[in-house]
Parts: structure tokens; C-alpha cells; sequence
């Protein structure tokens, strides 16, 4: 069903006002066949990341433009040392991440990530760690990838294709996978964010890869 600029708008600014993670009366909505523009501010990288997801899970939309400011309130907001201290201690608690070769550090909220891990999902399982960390405006994410098994371009992109495949909500056809010394590239139409959402979580998790550059197009006419 497709529906108008204000029923679409209408939805998301319900969404926002439903979710008790976002502060929905500090973010201004802007529709326009399908793409939407999110402003404001919100007191955490989180609640900003939090916005843009409620966004996407309203249907029609096709491009989300996220302006929306992290304002640092002065009470929540840490020394720099304590910030990158309680970062450090969020990756160490973390059974599933590696932490001790992550490189932290902090300016004015930004954090900024570097060093090596040994899969693409651990390199953002640390970015999205940091994002939940009080007075973290911003998270730089500059890990490298250094795969535990050396793996060939044609095996990763047949493992992705063949996961892309037993997906439900995505149709293969319609999907290019590229891969070359571990980076991937997808491109092609998905109907909706589900479908784009899966496709870029089953890259993420896949052996080998190293980056990803997601062009998939939410296109639900094209269905």
C-alpha cells in the first residue's frame, strides 16, 4: 500500500513517540516520496541510532538522511579518560570480542577505534559497543579485519550468495555480490528494510569478509 508525504510522516513521528528510547518531541520529520529526513538532537549516539531504525521500520521508506545532532549533556558527560576507560571495560566484558588489540581513543565524545580484529561482525559488534556508552557522540570506526582463515574471493562471494539465497525475504535475482580481497559489494533492489537489513547482516557474518559497501536499493515497486 503506498501512502501519502503526511500518512508516512504521520507514522514515524508515531513511532518515535511509541519508542521510550527516543525523545521524539527533540526530532523534526521531513517526507518526501519515500526519503525522509530526520533533525534535532537526542542525548545519545544510541537514541540517534535508535530514531533511524524506527524510521526504516515504517513502510514506504526508501532513503533515510539522518541529521539528527548528539547534544552532550554537561552532568552525563565524562572525563575523557573515564570515557575511554568505560569503553575499555565494555569490550573486556564482552565474551564475544577480542578487545586487547583495540586502539581507543576519545575527543570531545568522538571516539575513534583502531587496531585489528579478527572478523568484519567483531569490527562492528566494538562500533556498535561504543555507540552505548554515555557521552559518546560519535564513533570512528577504523579497525582493520585480519581474517583467522585465509579465504578466496570465490568461496566468500558463493557462501554469501547461497545465505542471500535461503533468506526468505530476499529474491537472489535481483542482487550483485562483489567480492575482491575480502571487501564486498552488494548491490541491485530489496522491497523493504527487512530484506535489506538481512542481506546486510548475513555479509557481516560471513567468513573472509573484511568490509562491506551496501548499495542496495529499497525499491518495493519493483516486486
Amino acid at each position: 500500500m503506498l501512502y501519502s508525504n503526511e500518512e508516512t510522516k504521520k507514522r514515524i513521528v508515531d513511532q518515535l513517540f511509541w519508542d521510550s528510547r527516543v525523545d521524539a518531541s527533540e526530532v523534526l520529520v521531513e517526507v518526501s516520496n519515500g526519503a525522509v529526513h530526520l533533525y534535532g538532537t537526542v542525548p545519545t549516539a544510541y537514541a540517534r541510532e535508535s530514531a533511524e531504525s524506527d524510521v526504516w521500520a515504517v513502510p514506504g521508506v526508501k532513503v533515510v538522511e539522518n541529521r539528527i545532532a548528539v547534544r552532550l549533556d554537561q552532568p552525563a558527560a565524562p572525563p575523557r579518560a573515564e570515557l575511554r576507560d568505560n569503553i575499555r571495560n565494555i569490550f573486556d566484558w564482552d565474551t564475544a570480542l577480542s578487545g586487547e588489540d583495540i586502539v581507543i581513543s576519545v575527543d570531545n565524545g568522538v571516539v575513534t577505534l583502531e587496531g585489528a580484529v579478527g572478523s568484519y561482525w567483531q569490527k562492528k559488534r566494538a562500533e556498535e559497543l561504543a555507540k552505548h556508552v554515555a557521552g559518546v557522540i560519535l564513533v570512528d570506526d577504523r579497525l582493520g579485519v585480519t581474517p583467522k582463515h585465509d579465504l578466496n574471493d570465490e568461496i566468500i562471494a558463493e557462501d554469501i550468495i547461497d545465505a542471500l539465497d535461503r533468506n526468505i525475504d530476499i529474491d537472489i535475482d535481483m542482487i550483485d555480490v562483489m567480492v575482491e580481497e575480502g571487501r564486498v559489494r552488494l548491490s541491485g533492489k530489496v522491497p523493504d528494510w527487512a530484506a535489506y537489513k538481512a542481506a546486510n547482516t548475513i555479509v557481516q557474518y560471513t567468513a573472509g569478509v573484511t568490509d562491506l559497501q551496501n548499495d542496495l536499493v529499497i525499491a518495493p515497486d519493483s516486486y
